[in-house]
């Protein structure tokens, strides 16, 4: 096989060596094309006949052997030029045939050896089973429309190409047009005038030349060869259009072989540097005038294609019993016939996936049909696919089904889904209608999808990974179904709505799973971020319990982000970024099996020197013996879960508190929407510092969404407290954060009460808290009671709840905030006044004691 690899190199170099030399750079260009691919023809036959001979001593060969190969791409339509790229494939008669494997190996290997010894050649060989067409991209497919026999059966390359016509529609050509268009969008975008010509991509570059005859064969039939006679003798060219073009490939040819030679490699850039040179050799004019000539030429090849897009639409062009003619879709000639009741959801696809409007005869058609009373369980097979395919459209879903809406044929596949349009939900944070709300929530995906969500562009890199873009659409169409159906949780109720519609559209198990999880636990992720303790182990259980798998968690996050910020515009916060990216990664460590039981006191000790060098490389001196204090003060979680420089700035905070007594710090975060807010001070002996707190931030407008709190076993206790905050939607302003500081410390330095900053303020307390419900848990948290509040939202109330669990005995180490259907649903992680658990016969009593001092007299 050496001597063949030998001897087949030499023959190549010795070839382009001859081909190639400095003449050839003038050298008539349709010659050099045609001689360089005779070259590699012969090359590749060689290789061919080698294989097969080494392969008939290795492997019988029956009638069944069959194998072909083909030259596809540029090299495929007989334009290869000096350092173009080398396209094969190897078309197997039978896959998994021993002397069919054995040749293509033995081919595949001669193949990198001798090619791929040149530098300045690349070459690009696949295994291209005829069956296999159907699966294959667009990319794919038209590389392959310019298929040329080489050597092997010439009945497989036949077959091959008769495959790729009956899978290739002339109209996926239009999209990569539009993929292509769309690319080039912007301030970097190709320009057919550049200065610098790009010869092959590009508007008006040979990329336009080879899309128009891609397009051109489709539509005539036939191949390369007698196309331009084709469109002649059907009046789409006339003669001197077509001269034009002849012209224009000739000039980009002539150009494109003068710059391989000339730069000794692949090059399609035109550079200032050559522009002057190449002027003089091909033209014997200026720079100037050479590159108006080619611009001339680029026109001719950018309006050849838009001739050939228009000849797309003006038809006739015949998808699946549909038309495309003068423009519009249409159907044939009797569309009311009942044996095509997927007529409506076939035009819409259509109109969805091309871009290309319904014509208005097959518009009333679709208005008559929605108009008829929608009847459950009857959607057809073929209405199946339909509808499941607009879902998979990789463009325009919220469109069409906002034309399906419109058309009354969404209630075929979800119920009740026009009335989900008209009804307002009893949330008033909800800026738009149920149904509104969820084509909003396709539109966000898509979005995401097309990465023109900058603020979510890490949920653009989630869905790239998520199979089933389709599921997450038709969930966002189920998902609050249920809120028509009063009294019950809606997400409950959505899930039997959501299994009654995947049972009409005959969905796998997989995707069945996907989309219950979705309808059912919607709100899971954001609930969980908001209000429960995410360094809990059993919160990160639970939630992992119900995704069920990584797959179908990643999902359910991307899911929750459209579906927050389709409620509203802001109601998406930075907070709720970080919160749920921690529960995210928690819980897809969890379902990989990846949580680890790290020894906790090593954890601590390797906490304590890390915080320690952390100190020693900054300015504020802290000594050793400081440090290991404050952290044996803290709980362990404070030590292992809290940033490095906020201990850092805590410990600072701590070693100015005995001369200034109390230290508010306010913190804006840059890139964040929310201020950190800590408060560092002596511990009342009495439970309320918390309430007070809150009622000096209600009394400054103030909203909070969560709170930390720590307290401090030392000669006389410290409480470090933090809160997230915020007022209108925004981090504090300077005015607001001064006047908090201030009215902070006349409050915790007891020159002030919380009563009075209130009055000065104009705000008066509700004497009573409506509350819905109050439940009180030990399994949320190792270390506290969860006290879970429900109330109708109302100014203040935190500052009422704060105060209210501090009158009846407990402390607040921690609360988080969510507010839901004009709800307020509060989690306080609490100890009684010994720093315990309270005990779980004693939770009803303490339940009922809170629930009489929030809604007795004393709640004022």
């Amino acid at each position: 096989m050496q001597n063949e690899i030998g001897r087949l190199r030499k023959k190549l170099r010795e070839g382009r060596a001859e081909l190639f030399s400095r003449d050839a750079r003038t050298a008539p260009c349709r010659d050099l094309l045609k001689h360089y691919t005779l070259l590699i023809d012969g090359i590749v036959r060689e290789i061919y006949d080698f294989s097969c001979h080494h392969a008939d001593g290795q492997a019988p060969r029956t009638p069944r052997s069959l194998l072909a190969i083909v030259a596809t791409g540029g090299y495929g339509r007989g334009e290869l030029n000096p350092c173009s790229d080398i396209d094969i494939a190897f078309i197997p008669g039978e896959q998994g045939d021993p002397w069919v494997e054995t040749a293509v190996h033995v081919a595949f290997r001669l193949v990198m050896d001798v090619f791929l010894s040149f530098k300045e050649i690349r070459v690009g060989y696949s295994y291209r089973p005829v069956a296999e067409v159907p699966t294959w991209d667009l990319v794919t497919k038209t590389a392959l429309l310019d298929l040329r026999h080489l050597c092997g059966d010439a009945e497989l390359s036949s077959q091959m190409d008769a495959r790729l016509r009956e899978n290739l529609v002339v109209l996926d050509l239009l999209l990569e047009l539009e993929a292509q268009s769309n690319s080039r969008s912007g301030p970097a975008a190709l320009s057919l005038y550049a200065v610098e010509p790009n010869l092959k991509e590009g508007p008006g570059s040979l990329r336009d030349l080879h899309r128009a005859r891609w397009i051109l064969r489709l539509l005539t039939g036939g191949t390369n060869e007698g196309l331009y006679d084709r469109l002649l003798e059907r009046r789409l060219l006339d003669a001197g259009r077509v001269a034009g073009i002849r012209d224009a490939e000739e000039w980009f040819w002539a150009a494109r072989n003068w710059l391989h030679i000339t730069a000794g490699k692949k090059s399609d850039i035109l550079i200032n540097n050559y522009q002057d040179r190449i002027a003089r050799e091909l033209g014997g004019r200026s720079s100037q005038d050479w590159l108006a000539e080619h611009y001339r030429h680029s026109e001719t090849l950018a309006s050849f294609r838009q001739t050939a897009v228009r000849a797309v639409h003006e038809g006739p062009v015949r998808v699946g019993g549909i038309a495309l003619k003068g423009g519009f879709l249409r159907a044939g000639p009797d569309p009311s016939e009942e044996g095509r009741v997927h007529l409506p959801l076939q035009l819409l696809h259509l109109s969805q996936r091309y871009g290309i409007p319904i014509g208005y005869r097959e518009l009333r058609l679709l208005e008559k049909r929605g108009r008829r009373p929608a009847v459950r369980h009857r959607v057809t097979p073929e209405e199946s696919w339909e509808f499941l395919g607009i879902l998979r459209e990789s463009r325009r879903v919220a469109a069409t089904l906002r034309a399906m809406t419109r058309l009354g044929l969404m209630d075929r596949f979800v119920n009740g889904f026009s009335y989900l349009m008209r009804y307002v939900p009893p949330d008033p944070a909800h800026r738009y209608t149920v149904g509104d709300h969820s084509i909003r929530i396709i539109e966000h995906l898509e979005a995401l999808r097309d990465g023109l969500d900058p603020a979510g562009q890490r949920f653009s890199e989630l869905l790239a990974e998520c199979v089933h873009f389709d599921m997450l659409c038709l969930a966002a169409l189920l998902h609050d179904v249920g809120k028509l159906k009063a009294g019950v949780d809606h997400c409950e109720a959505g899930v039997v709505e959501a299994f009654e519609t995947a049972d009409r559209l005959q969905l796998p198990p997989e995707k069945r799973e996907v989309v219950e999880v979705l309808v059912r636990h919607h709100t899971l992720l954001v609930r969980t971020g908001r209000l429960q303790d995410l360094k809990s182990a059993a919160v990160i259980q639970q939630v992992a319990a119900k995704c069920r798998s990584v797959e179908v968690l990643r999902h359910l996050y991307v899911f929750s982000y459209a579906d927050t910020r389709a409620v509203a515009e802001r109601n998406w916060t930075s907070m709720d970024y970080r919160d749920l990216e921690d529960l995210y990664h928690k819980v897809r460590q969890h379902l990989g099996g990846q949580t680890q039981d790290l020894d906790r006191d090593a954890a601590f000790e390797d906490r304590i020197g890390r915080i320690r060098r952390r100190l020693a490389a900054s300015e504020f001196a802290v000594d050793e013996e400081a440090i290991r204090a404050h952290c044996d003060a803290m709980p362990a979680g404070y030590v292992l879960n809290t940033p490095l420089e906020e201990i850092a700035f805590h410990l600072e905070m701590l070693q100015r508190l005995e001369s200034e007594k109390v230290i508010v710090d306010i913190y804006n975060r840059p890139g964040e929407d929310f201020s950190e807010l800590t408060v560092c001070t002596y511990d009342d002996p009495r439970p309320g510092l918390l309430a007070k707190i809150t009622g000096v931030l209600y009394a400054c407008n103030v909203d909070i969404h969560r709170a930390q709190v720590y307290t401090m076993e030392r000669a006389r206790p410290v409480v470090l407290d933090t809160l997230w905050v915020r007022s209108g939607a925004l981090q504090l302003s300077e005015n607001r954060a001064r006047r908090i500081r201030n009215a902070l410390g006349e409050v915790l330095t007891g020159r002030a009460t919380v009563e009075a900053i209130l009055k000065g303020a104009g705000k008066q307390p509700p004497a009573t808290v409506p509350v819905e419900e109050i439940e009180l848990r030990n399994d949320l948290s190792e270390e506290h009671t969860v006290v879970h509040i429900i109330a109708r939202d109302l100014q203040g109330l935190l500052h009422l709840m704060t105060r209210a669990l501090s009158r009846v005995g407990l402390d607040i180490h921690s609360a988080r905030v969510a507010t839901w259907n004009a709800r307020a649903e509060n989690n306080f992680y609490v100890t009684t006044l010994a720093g315990t658990q309270i005990p779980g016969d004693e939770l009803e009593q303490w339940r009922n004691s809170l629930r009489a001092v929030l809604s007795g007299p004393d709640a004022r």
